[in-house]
């Protein structure tokens, strides 16, 4: 029998496009099962928007369960000649500053030297400063000016070396800076021999026994409210308890401490803007249009739902404490017409004013923030309202693929059977049509031995 390499050469019918039309028919079977999988795959998406949502909007909450950012306290300077900046032990008032003298740290210079790769001999480099101590050996290897100052700088001596050229007949001259202020940092440099005994003898001695102080260290000189401070830094902690004074210049200022509302605004106003993602996210995850007809992919999900309404009825909903306020409308955050957190700026500022009664009505596990943050770790923990609706979609997804994959191999097996039969069909037609011909040559053959 001839054997069939291309399908419908036997036949001479058109096999292949046959094939592939019935193909086309019965891989539509896929098709509802594509479209659920597509559409379960989409809501899975969302409740993980959800989910990111949820968290965020958890995250400025916790923020406002912290009784900390109620006790936070501001320090507002009236110069730039001192920066105030203040922590929650501080105590609201108003501070005078005079300060009459900065801080410095001490800087020394050497004697002028023609050059700075010339050796200058070998010995010890003692440096003194407060009281640490630093040895420096000098030979060879490091004993020109520049070497010197790259020892120096390697040693963590807490002073830093340079080199300056003055433009004079011997210009360049070693220039020694304490890395710290106050008159505790002041510097002290010898040279020995190594054993402990002086040198005298070497230009090394000359250098480091003729320095000029250029800038002598020095104490801050400030007062608050008249009375005398010295401080070693122009960074004082604690003159006043709970600030941080940075001393800039000269000059008086008045320092003010109070609460710091700013705070508090920022973390209510970051809690409304995270709810309202949230509510918006929801809006469109669940938005049906009647003019086009068209869903959103979470449109009458249940756990949605109640997600949505449990939040809401958290947040308008009464908080008994001892405090002046029970709701958070009475502090100037309630729902707008479209279904959205909006601030009342006066209520707010009124309410900032009294920290310690927003805390009450806001901070700590059992205030507004604390039972909101608890009802959403419920929601976002492995058995929670998310995570349940969640599984449950990707155990329909997970079924939906094993189906669909018993389908495509059912296809796969229907398809095959097909083209075996339509090879079947080819030789079967070939073995015919080779029988014809033979039949049709050997008829033509006895025709043409009658005639002749």
């Amino acid at each position: 029998m001839p054997s069939i390499t291309s399908l419908g050469i036997g036949s001479n019918l058109d096999l292949s496009s046959l094939l592939d039309s019935l193909s086309e028919a019965e891989n539509q079977r896929l098709q509802p099962i594509t479209s659920k999988l597509s559409s379960y795959n989409s809501r899975l998406s969302a409740m993980g928007q959800i989910n990111s949502a949820v968290s965020s909007l958890k995250d400025a909450t916790s923020a406002l369960q912290s009784p900390d950012l109620f006790r936070s306290r501001a320090a507002d300077s009236s110069s730039e000649s001192v920066v105030a900046s203040a922590n929650s032990t501080a105590v609201a008032g108003n501070y005078n500053i005079e300060v009459s003298q900065l801080a410095q740290a001490e800087t020394q210079a050497a004697q002028g030297q023609a050059a700075t790769d010339v050796a200058l001999g070998s010995g010890t480099l003692k440096i003194t400063v407060g009281d640490q101590s630093t040895e420096i050996n000098l030979d060879e290897s490091n004993n020109t000016l520049a070497g010197i100052r790259d020892a120096i700088n390697d040693s963590d001596a807490g002073i830093t070396a340079s080199i300056i050229n003055d433009g004079s007949e011997k210009p360049y001259r070693l220039v020694l800076s304490s890395n710290t202020t106050g008159t505790e940092s002041a510097m002290t440099l010898g040279m020995t021999d190594g054993t402990g005994a002086d040198v005298t003898a070497t230009a090394l001695d000359g250098l480091f026994a003729n320095m000029d102080t250029t800038v002598a260290a020095q104490n801050a000189e400030f007062s608050v409210n008249g009375l005398a401070i010295t401080s070693q830094t122009n960074t004082v902690e604690e003159a006043i308890q709970g600030v941080t004074l940075t001393l800039d210049d000269i000059g008086a200022s008045k320092v003010t401490v109070g609460n710091d509302t700013d705070a508090m605004r920022g973390a209510v106003e970051d809690f409304v803007s995270s709810y309202n993602t949230l509510a918006s996210k929801i809006d469109t995850l669940t938005a049906y249009s009647a003019e086009t007809n068209q869903s959103g992919v979470l449109t009458g999900n249940s756990t949605v739902r109640t997600l949505e309404n449990r939040l809401r009825g958290l947040v308008t909903g009464q908080n008994d404490n001892e405090g002046s306020y029970q709701y958070l409308s009475q502090i100037g955050v309630s729902f707008d017409k479209d279904g959205k957190l909006s601030i009342d700026d006066d209520k707010l500022d009124k309410a900032l004013s009294k920290p310690d009664d927003v805390s009450k009505l806001l901070a700590g596990d059992s205030g507004l923030a604390g039972v909101l943050n608890n009802s959403m770790d419920r929601m976002l923990n492995d058995n929670g309202l998310i995570a349940s609706a969640t599984d449950g979609l990707q155990s329909t997804i997970d079924s939906l693929k094993e189906r669909r994959a018993d389908m495509q191999e059912s296809i796969d097996s229907t398809i095959e059977l097909y083209r075996k039969q339509f090879n079947e069909l080819d030789r079967t037609m070939a073995s015919i049509n080779s029988t014809s011909n033979y039949l049709s040559q050997q008829f033509a053959a006895m025709s043409g031995s009658s005639e002749s």
